[in-house]
């Protein structure tokens, strides 16, 4: 069986992609890294439901040690008030952590949860994706109905009253969502 290494955003995001994966004859070991996530508190809401649907579908969990939220927003910084370009180093930032990672535990293949969400630019991430593949001679791998079962994952995660989240992860986003419930 081939090992892939699955950055995972969320709970919600992991459970079509982990179903793909395993019927194509993958082991998945999900990465929980994610110091894009913020406030910390939704950070560990997010880690503790992703935790819980790991040990049901047996599937290792990695999770770095550090909460690395400094060296993160230090990457998005410059990009605050552009939402298109913060996006994007905010994909670069967690999937070349993902590649090192890959690299390191000696795993083939790599891809991420990101993909499933249909509140992300998927254009964009797989563009990244392919060209940090090639950087890390790692093979990609995702697919385009991941997305498709959003809101059937979502529904599956509510019916285990589970915790899911209200915006993407970030403070950004999280501002966006707020103004956005503001004036509607």
């Amino acid at each position: 069986m081939k090992k892939i290494m699955l950055h995972t955003c969320c709970s919600i995001c992991f459970l079509e992609p982990y179903k793909y994966l395993k019927e194509n004859d993958f082991e998945v070991i999900a990465l929980f890294n994610n110091p894009n996530i913020q406030p910390y508190e939704e950070y560990i809401n997010r880690l503790n439901t992703l935790k819980n649907i790991v040990n049901i579908n047996n599937v290792s969990l990695i999770v770095p040690d550090e909460y690395s939220v400094e060296e993160y927003n230090n990457s998005v910084k410059m990009f605050s008030n552009v939402k298109d370009l913060r996006c994007k180093e905010c994909y670069c930032f967690r999937l070349v952590k993902t590649a090192e990672l890959s690299k390191i535990n000696k795993i083939q293949y790599f891809s991420t949860t990101l993909l499933a969400s249909p509140y992300q630019n998927i254009d964009n991430i797989v563009e990244i994706a392919n060209k940090i593949s090639e950087e890390y001679k790692l093979e990609f791998i995702w697919s385009r109905k991941w997305p498709d079962s959003y809101y059937k994952s979502k529904n599956e995660i509510r019916k285990m009253r589970l915790y899911t989240q209200k915006y993407c992860g970030c403070l950004y986003s999280k501002m966006e969502r707020e103004n956005e419930l503001k004036h509607n």
